[in-house]
């Protein structure tokens, strides 16, 4: 029995391998190709059989693969063919892109590989045989060119195969499953050559990859460029069954088979419909610098995804997909079309909800709707508008930057007329704000009016008014100590937004220049004018819980009560620095409130006067120069929906009809 030397340490190389557990019968899909090569450099028919030997259980949950012969009829193990077996990282096949290294992934999945080859020597067949395996560099030939009266073939058997891929999701156990993996994995194979043939069979029968791919329509073809290189995409419709990864794709392929996946995202994973059949999108793309970019573990290209400093390439694996998008968008028009008619339906819903966006967003709309994928969620086009708002106004700004510091100009004028158009952009963005300021409002009103329904309606109880305090302005804070959409004070009176100093349920005497009182207004707001520290106004508002049968003190006299000790007191602390108040100074008290038989009572028993619509009361007391109103929480929201609703409608907001001044 002769032996072999190998030139390479076998069992160092196969640790050097990069593990292939997302594609578990990679090393027999790597045998096969070895086996349409080898037709490739012979006359021989071109037909390829796989025999797959099962073991455990009759159905599929309980049997596993464990060998495969793979039989071809090409040229053999021949001399030449041996001594590039021999050989690591051979360069014998590489005008076929052969790596040299595939058949020491067979070492990875299985235990061993038996080789027996009979190939024709001067008119001569002999026949060489063999064990492969991890145990050492040497090769013991069972056989070793020995005479043989026998047809040419090759049986590589891949015998043992292990564990830890036998229990990966990819190790299929339906014959008809991995014949179609086999023609996916080889499929330029079969597009190039008509003739082309692989059988995989078990006990029960054989299945035909040919047969399968006459399911498939591959007859479209396109060439395309990237960058200075050229490719060719084959469209094809690949019915749905027969595919594990069930989305629509682009294959990356090199030296005929396939290198990597790509899922065309704006697609997204729903399958197409066909003559009442169910497919996907497959483009298969192919090209020169794809065969001589392929990884040895061909699992990988050379040439970088997204940034080819590194690679010594001119393109990228990005460029490659981005320019071979408008020919599948092109091939797949009437569904591309579908898709952006069902992700414009969702993209209105999100304007509708959004309408502060909508305006900016008006010239971006097909962008946008390139950058959705299917099915994407409200939050998902929130992420991906305010992105581009934000990006648009960070690159206007920049440019302003950029113009203005620029020494190229001529003339003043000629960096106005370029800072006038960036800022005509950028008005854009102010536009968002006051959409955002509007929308917010409409938003606000619908919670208010919510917080006076019932909370719990089998006993009729209300919200208690901290619900309904905390949206005017949380309790227990200043103005200073919140962000200024935190309170909405414009609900009572829009000038309220505009004051110097405000509290929200804090004892007075926190604030007020030696008083001790412990009252706590539930909002005290102190006005003055502009470079002023003497207040020419303070307003108070007190709530009390909506439909509020029972009253435990009047709110007019709690109101007159704060007003009495401020007036008082002379001075308002804010921060150290002190608002006087004085006998010029004007009370605005707002009791806010519905109006019970107690409150109506109590208001006429102080004379004051009905509101017109009988929705309130007013009084003035000149004693304290205080002007008193209790107003109900209808007209408070009437009286708001109405200061707002030509805003509302403007941006399509609904007003409701009880609050609409239009009706």
């Amino acid at each position: 029995m002769t032996k072999r030397l190998m030139t390479v340490d076998v069992q160092g190389k196969i640790n050097s391998v990069n593990r292939f557990k997302s594609n578990a019968l990679l090393p027999l899909y790597e045998a096969v190709v070895n086996s349409i090569y080898s037709i490739e450099n012979s006359d021989s028919q071109p037909l390829v059989k796989v025999k797959l030997f099962f073991m455990g259980g009759v159905d599929e949950g309980s049997k596993t693969l464990n060998s495969v012969l793979i039989t071809d009829y090409g040229a053999g193990f021949n001399d030449d063919n041996l001594d590039s077996f021999l050989k690591s990282d051979s360069t014998f096949n590489s005008r076929f892109g052969c790596k040299g290294v595939g058949r020491f992934t067979w070492l990875c999945a299985f235990d061993k590989a038996h080789i027996r080859s009979v190939y024709e020597e001067n008119g001569v067949h002999k026949i060489r045989e063999f064990d492969f395996t991890d145990k050492t560099s040497e090769i013991e030939m069972i056989r070793d060119g020995d005479d043989i009266d026998e047809s040419v073939s090759t049986v590589v058997s891949l015998i043992g195969f292990k564990t830890d891929y036998k229990k990966l999701p990819t190790a299929y156990k339906k014959t008809k499953t991995i014949a179609e993996k086999i023609l996916l994995h080889c499929f330029e194979f079969f597009v190039a050559n008509s003739e082309l043939e692989v059988l995989v069979g078990d006990e029960e029968g054989n299945e035909s990859c040919r047969q399968i791919l006459k399911e498939i329509d591959t007859s479209s073809k396109e060439l395309f460029s990237a960058g200075s290189e050229n490719f060719t995409i084959t469209h094809v419709r690949m019915p749905e069954k027969i595919d594990d990864h069930p989305v629509n794709q682009l294959l990356i392929c090199g030296n005929n088979r396939v290198v990597e996946r790509f899922a065309i995202d704006i697609l997204g994973k729903k399958p197409f419909v066909s003559e009442n059949k169910n497919y996907y999108y497959f483009g298969f793309i192919s090209g020169k610098i794809l065969d001589s970019n392929v990884g040895s573990d061909r699992t990988h290209f050379l040439i970088t995804g997204d940034t080819n400093l590194d690679s010594g390439n001119e393109i990228t694996i990005s460029q490659i997909r981005k320019a071979a998008m408008p020919l599948v968008e092109k091939y797949l028009n009437e569904h591309f079309e579908e898709v952006r008619k069902e992700k414009k339906i969702v993209l209105d819903e999100y304007m509708v909800k959004f309408p502060e966006y909508k305006a900016i967003c008006s010239g971006d709309y097909d962008i946008i709707i390139d950058e959705m994928k299917p099915n994407s969620k409200l939050e998902d086009i929130n992420d991906i508008v305010s992105t581009r708002v934000a990006k648009d106004e960070f690159k206007s700004r920049e440019r302003i930057d950029k113009i203005l510091s620029s020494t190229k100009k001529t003339s003043v004028c000629e960096i106005e007329k370029e800072v006038d158009d960036e800022i005509e952009r950028l008005k854009d963005s102010n536009k968002l704000d006051l959409i955002r300021s509007v929308v917010r409002r409409d938003r606000v009103l619908k919670l208010f009016e919510k917080k006076l329904e019932y909370v719990d309606t089998s006993e009729g109880r209300y919200s208690k008014e901290e619900a309904v305090h905390d949206i005017l302005f949380p309790r227990r804070n200043y103005s200073d100590s919140i962000n200024f959409d935190d309170f909405n004070l414009w609900i009572v009176d829009e000038r309220l937004l505009y004051h110097s100093f405000a509290t929200s349920d804090i004892p007075l005497k926190d604030y007020l220049n030696k008083s001790d009182s412990e009252g706590r207004p539930d909002i005290m707001i102190a006005m003055t004018k502009e470079h002023s520290r003497v207040s020419n106004s303070v307003c108070i508002v007190e709530l009390k819980r909506p439909m509020r049968k029972n009253q435990n003190q009047s709110p007019v006299s709690q109101m007159l009560g704060y007003v009495k000790e401020i007036r008082s007191k002379d001075e308002i602390n804010d921060n150290g620095r002190p608002i006087v108040v004085n006998d010029l100074t004007l009370y605005y008290c707002y009791a806010l409130c519905d109006l019970t038989p107690a409150i109506r009572e109590d208001a006429e028993m102080r004379n004051m006067h009905k509101l017109p619509d009988d929705l309130g009361y007013y009084m003035y007391n000149d004693i304290l120069n205080a002007y008193v109103e209790i107003m109900s929480y209808d007209k408070l929201l009437n009286n708001a929906y109405v200061n707002n609703s030509y805003m509302f409608r403007k941006l399509g907001l609904d007003v409701p009809k009880a609050f609409d001044p239009t009706n």
